[in-house]
């Protein structure tokens, strides 16, 4: 059976996102592939709320495009437990497997969240904490962290912090999309 595809900004008939939405998102600065604009809003959150789980391989292709630092294994910063219920998944494993096919290199669950407070709806005050989060084992090798938006950079910024303290020996941040300008270099983007 097969189901007709509609691009998630115009709803045109394409399989991903459009050409005409595709070539109109804006590049972002730092390692992030889009400007979080309401282009790319649109495309994040049809894929993670609307069951389009397919548009996370060509986020992934793309995210990994920006990738110039040799990395060993990706891993993803996980959903809180009850956007992973509702959903029905979690987008930053689909993410995560979509990059790392593209980089030829595995994808890893390293990360688990402590608590299931999300992230969504808080103000930038409240999120600049970040998520709770722990290792699952200890890390080794060069670790690449996805994540689909950087807000203020906190989620990732944890996730750089716990794995370093795991054993990683470098860990280098990238999101889909961007809201708010790069963090400043820390350790963990110099490692």
């Amino acid at each position: 059976m097969l189901f007709e595809r509609n691009c998630p900004v115009c709803g045109r008939a394409a399989r991903f996102v459009c050409e005409r939405c595709w070539s109109a998102l804006e590049p972002a600065v730092g390692r992030s592939v889009f400007v979080y604009d309401e282009t790319a809003r649109a495309i994040v959150l049809t894929a993670k709320n609307r069951g389009r789980r397919d548009l996370w391989r060509p986020l992934g292709r793309a995210l990994a495009q920006e990738v110039t630092e040799p990395v060993d294994v990706v891993t993803w910063v996980p959903a809180s437990r009850s956007h992973r219920r509702r959903r029905g998944y979690d987008q930053g494993r689909l993410l995560a497997r979509s990059v790392s096919r593209t980089l030829g290199v595995p994808s890893r669950s390293l990360l688990r969240r402590v608590g299931d407070e999300p992230q969504t709806g808080k103000g930038r005050s409240e999120r600049l904490d970040g998520p709770g989060l722990r290792p699952r084992t200890r890390s080794v090798g060069r670790i690449l962290v996805v994540d689909d938006v950087r807000t203020t950079g906190a989620s990732l910024q944890e996730a750089a912090s716990v794995l370093l303290s795991a054993g990683a020996a470098a860990v280098t941040m990238a999101s889909v999309a961007s809201v708010s300008p790069p963090a400043p270099a820390t350790r963990s983007d110099l490692c």
